[in-house]
């Protein structure tokens, strides 16, 4: 592996999609409609993942833990720089700063206001910290302020398969946090979403969502157990946003016709979109970050606002409709997100593929390149933070 080559582009795993400003009229309204190539591709992809039932669990976790170049990261860090709650999370949202001109706004702010930011799903906190390690790192005399909401680790009722119970930030951070009117936590709830905004009672710079759900049940479509998630943590950041500010979204794979009518929404509320895979993000996984800067405010999308929460004051999706119509939707984008959909899918079966090839390899060779090749991406990260 050449170190200023193939090591630096595990760095630079990006997609940037073109400006659009056509705002569809019609909201949650149109038949579901689906691209061939895309539910190919889906297929495509489901069949390289299902090869991995015949492996060991445990064996196979150790294995693509051992081949990942990102693993000696959170070691090298504790080492050397002793962040504060230094987790995957962490380090994801650390390259997401770094890359990104995130907080370009912090000019354009008039004098005397506060650098408000917003974390949905965010427990254990690692993107707060990670924020708060980068701000004391490159500002100076920086007023900054944050909320955060989460799955209520202290609530009874929520599953623990459904929680993260770590809680070393939220117990010393208590009044950061809020869990809603029925104190869970779910920011799918549409009425802890208005007491969440009530609560805040002021508009955010940034907005972070980084939440999941459980899909075991259904690997195959992880796509759309998740897309009510998204759609709700969506709402709300546009509903928090100052104009000029960002959205940092966790999605995954982007077969669905609901992901893509989010990414559009979010491409023409945004004056930058892009799909970002951060090097410590294991690249056998689906997961990816949607990037937005320079919110364009929420008056360019006011007069179907009311249409785009309907799902959310109901609390579920109708399956039968999308929220656009794919003839609403230019087709230059349509492209875009087939071509971006198709990079990501093709570096994870990649990894996957790799992954299988040297299974339970012990060439000292091979061995060696991957101990130098993690040494040299730890190295590469920590000129970031140091």
């Amino acid at each position: 592996m050449d170190k200023h080559g193939t090591v630096s582009q595990l760095f630079n795993k990006k997609f940037h999609f073109t400006s659009f400003t056509y705002i569809p009229e019609k909201v949650f309204t149109s038949p579901k409609w689906s691209i061939s190539t895309l539910q190919k591709n889906k297929i495509q992809l489901n069949n390289v993942k299902a090869q991995l039932g015949k492996y060991n669990l445990e064996e196979w976790s150790r294995h693509t833990k051992h081949n990942d170049p990102s693993s000696f990261i959170i070691r090298f860090l504790k080492r050397r720089v002793e962040p504060e709650l230094v987790t995957q999370a962490w380090c994801k949202f650390y390259e997401c700063l770094s890359q990104f001109e995130i907080i370009p706004n912090l000019y354009n702010m008039k004098r005397g206001d506060k650098y408000t930011t917003l974390h949905l799903c965010e427990a254990p906190g690692g993107f707060i910290a990670a924020l708060n390690h980068y701000i004391t790192l490159n500002y100076d005399n920086f007023d900054w302020e944050w909320f955060a909401t989460t799955l209520n680790p202290y609530y009874e009722g929520n599953k623990l398969s459904e929680m993260i119970p770590d809680d070393r930030l939220c117990r010393v951070t208590m009044n950061k946090w809020y869990f809603g009117v029925d104190g869970t936590g779910d920011i799918t709830k549409y009425y802890n979403y208005v007491e969440l905004l009530s609560n805040v009672q002021q508009k955010m710079w940034l907005v972070t969502a980084d939440g999941s759900v459980d899909c075991m049940s259904d690997p195959g479509n992880q796509e759309a157990c998740v897309e009510y998630l998204h759609y709700c943590e969506t709402v709300t950041a546009l509903s928090a946003l100052h104009e000029g500010g960002s959205f940092i979204l966790k999605i995954f794979t982007m077969f669905e016709d609901s992901t893509i009518c989010l990414l559009y929404l979010l491409n023409i509320s945004f004056e930058n979109v892009s799909i970002f895979k951060p090097c410590t993000s294991k690249g056998g996984n689906s997961e990816v970050y949607v990037i937005c800067r320079g919110f364009k405010g929420y008056e360019l999308i006011g007069h179907i606002w009311e249409d785009l929460k309907k799902p959310f004051l109901n609390g579920y999706f109708d399956k039968e409709v999308s929220m656009f119509g794919q003839e609403e939707i230019p087709q230059q984008f349509l492209n875009e997100i087939e071509n971006c959909s198709e990079f990501f899918m093709n570096l994870q079966i990649e990894t996957i593929t790799n992954n299988v090839d040297n299974f339970r390899k012990r060439d000292s060779l091979y061995l060696s390149l991957i101990h130098h090749t993690k040494i040299r991406v730890a190295n590469m990260f920590l000129k970031n933070i140091e």
